[in-house]
């Protein structure tokens, strides 16, 4: 196992909590659920692991993990403090991203995704611009329908015709269209 963690100065605990990551390493630990362990790093020829653990908006947290293989052995101490030093970045580079994704960002993607079908895909009807945006931001059929109101049924309909229209064939291609 290697060394622990020298955290910099600048992450006192009076550093705000939304700004703080924590950095880690650890080897084939020895877990209470041998399972995970078993799993995790013995079925897939693991050495270690090095984590960085950052908060994010809205209660959120997140780990960001890095796994090496057995062949390539530990990490040792100048990896991890190379790990150490990249975390803001990391984070400052991950955290856009993970946010984007939580649930209660999903309407304001929703909101962008209409007003681009609507200028890139005018033909759309208003219903198959609010399907195909759906679509666009990952949400089943069965999501759709319940955020919308309608039946499961009327969304593949609806996700056919839009797609129809815009001479689409797959989730890809309108994803392409928005992007």
């Amino acid at each position: 196992m290697t060394t622990p963690p020298r955290w910099p100065a600048s992450w006192s605990a009076s550093t705000p909590r939304r700004r703080r990551s924590r950095c880690c390493t650890t080897g084939c630990p020895t877990s209470p659920h041998p399972q995970w362990r078993e799993t995790i790093f013995e079925r897939e020829r693991l050495a270690g692991r090095m984590s960085i653990l950052f908060a994010g908006h809205a209660h959120n947290a997140y780990a960001f993990n890095v796994y090496r293989d057995a062949g390539a052995g530990a990490f040792d101490g100048d990896e991890l403090q190379r790990f150490v030093a990249a975390a803001p970045l990391l984070r400052a580079a991950l955290l856009p991203q993970l946010d984007w994704l939580h649930p209660a960002a999903t309407g304001q993607r929703v909101e962008q995704a209409e007003g681009r079908l609507a200028e890139r895909a005018p033909a759309l009807s208003p219903r198959e611009r609010e399907v195909a945006a759906r679509i666009a931001c990952g949400m089943s059929n069965d999501g759709i329908a319940a955020d919308l109101g309608v039946a499961p049924a009327t969304v593949l309909t609806l996700r056919k015709r839009a797609y129809a229209k815009v001479g689409l064939h797959s989730r890809l291609q309108l994803l392409w269209l928005l992007r």
